[in-house]
């Protein structure tokens, strides 16, 4: 859910978020689905109830940390979720293949034509969840998880434009909140708001 093409500090730039700026497919613009959409990052307060630190001490009588957090996948992100804002619709699957890897693919629908895509997933690589984003099939950036809970995961790359964090909240078993922001000091974020749907066409 970058929704913004990639690019890696040093390099030319290369994009449309749970998540978040993009390219459409007429290489315009474009938008946690295919991850920022054409509007202009918007400053949103800080979550309300935000995930462990992977670097925070487990709390008296928590069972798990949220390093152990970290190094599971989000497997409630499973299904497909959709979302509207104004005159688009944005749409997210996620495949659990394996106790490793979760697939996904992201799109957002504009006056009923495809305004950009994006694949992406998420792998465990050296003991963390890493989310991988590829918007508009450009080349990967890896997000680590750098925090998490039972209900919640945030990806981080600070050495990323933007955005430099993705993440994913778990309202319920069917609402889910994405969004990504230009990292803990920034104003900049961009929020997803997405409703658990059919994964059948049409």
């Amino acid at each position: 859910m970058t929704r913004g093409r990639p690019t890696r500090t040093g390099l030319p730039a290369t994009i449309a978020v749970l998540l978040l700026v993009a390219t459409t497919v007429s290489a315009q613009p474009a938008g946690v689905a295919a991850l920022a959409s054409a509007e202009s990052p918007t400053s949103r307060p800080a979550p309300a109830s935000a995930p462990t630190a992977i670097a925070d001490a487990v709390a008296p009588g928590s069972a798990r940390s949220g390093a152990e957090q970290a190094a599971e996948l989000p497997q409630w992100l499973a299904g497909c979720w959709a979302g509207v804002r104004g005159d688009e619709r944005f749409h997210e699957r996620w495949t659990a293949v394996d106790d490793a890897t979760l697939m996904g693919l992201g799109y957002t629908v504009k006056r009923g034509r495809l305004a950009s895509f994006e694949y992406f997933r998420i792998v465990m690589k050296e003991g963390r969840a890493v989310y991988i984003a590829q918007p508009s099939g450009a080349p990967p950036t890896e997000f680590p998880a750098s925090a998490a809970s039972g209900t919640e995961v945030t990806f981080e790359n600070l050495g990323h434009d933007f955005p430099k964090r993705v993440s994913y909240r778990r309202v319920d078993a069917t609402h889910l909140t994405a969004w990504i922001d230009g990292g803990p000091a920034s104003a900049q974020r961009i929020e997803f708001v997405m409703q658990r749907t059919s994964c059948e066409p049409g």
